[in-house]
């Protein structure tokens, strides 16, 4: 799943040369899948719900998997801004009243526009320091190039071990990092915690 689209890739980066773009595109959705891993959840999320008018509650015929509390959602008829407040097996309530009735795709969790920019610098610096096997030999993209996207990140930058990216790109994903809550830690003694689950959090 790529969470930005290919010309949005060349936006950010300011790339005019198409010469290039199916092999953009398999960096964005390599990355992408780094970024849902970072980042603990999955975004785009798309579900057929049932909206009606002055109601807050979307209802689903299916389950709605990795739906949970804090998301966005959009789609028509529901109003701009809306957010997940609870959500049970077939049924999501709205922090905000629906504003037509019927059948809509509705779309959880956009990915969040600031993060947009990070990723086409992760995917800039992947491109930069990847290889590839051209002619039976295998040669660093970083001297090679892929088209206008050859230059690099940047020398010495402070790399993440853990992901492979440098960290203050990894800092600006997992500010949006879906924490998981320890209820054995967290409940009090005798707490009911039927109603404690996953939370999102923007740290």
């Amino acid at each position: 799943m790529a969470l930005i689209t290919l010309s949005e890739f060349r936006s950010y980066l300011q790339i005019s040369d198409s010469a290039y773009d199916t092999l953009y595109d398999v960096y964005i959705n390599s990355v992408s899948e780094d970024v849902m891993n970072m980042a603990n959840q999955y975004f785009n999320l798309t579900y057929s719900v049932t909206t009606t008018e002055n109601s807050q509650i979307l209802s689903s015929s299916v389950l709605q998997y990795d739906v949970f509390e804090g998301m966005t959602v959009s789609g028509l008829g529901i109003q701009d801004r809306s957010i997940v407040q609870d959500t049970s097996v077939y049924e999501t309530t709205l922090n905000k009243y629906c504003t037509a009735s019927g059948t809509i795709a509705a779309t959880f969790n956009a990915v969040p526009e600031q993060i947009k920019p990070v990723i086409a610098q992760m995917v800039l610096y992947k491109i930069n320091t990847s290889k590839v096997v051209n002619g039976g030999e295998v040669k660093d993209l970083k001297s090679k190039g892929i088209g206008p996207v050859s230059v690099s990140y940047g020398a010495g930058a402070a790399i993440d071990s853990t992901w492979g990216y440098p960290r203050n790109l990894v800092k600006s994903i997992k500010r949006i990092k879906r924490v998981k809550i320890d209820i054995g830690k967290t409940r009090r003694r005798g707490q009911d915690i039927t109603n404690l689950e996953d939370k999102l959090y923007y740290r």
